[in-house]
């Protein structure tokens, strides 16, 4: 999990729980495995466009309780869905540390 006290207060949420839900009841079925013809329950939610990469805390709100921004998946094609798009690469988690400076300077300067 992030490091990043927006994205936990945000992903702690009441309003992330009832989305997380409502998301899962929609597509109860990995959307992943549903492509490859497999059917595997969704167990988690994905943002497609991640929430930390945004560039102010307003960003941030919008990316993660956008529906249309998340994907039903199970628990292995989240985490290849992450090494996908590195988001566990030294460079990316640089520039989300980044962000995350700016967006307390912007905030707090």
């Amino acid at each position: 999990m992030s490091k990043n006290a927006d994205y936990t207060r945000m992903i702690q949420s009441k309003r992330w729980k009832v989305l997380r839900k409502k998301k899962i009841s929609a597509n109860p079925i990995c959307e992943d495995c549903m492509v490859k013809g497999i059917v595997e329950p969704a167990t988690e939610v994905h943002h497609i466009i991640p929430a930390e990469t945004a560039v102010d805390v307003d960003e941030m709100e919008g990316l993660m309780f956008d529906y249309d921004n998340l994907r039903s998946l199970c628990a292995e094609c989240h985490v290849s869905a992450h090494v996908l798009i590195g988001s566990r690469k030294k460079e990316n988690v640089q520039e989300n540390c980044r962000r995350v400076t700016e967006r307390f300077a912007k905030r707090y300067f």
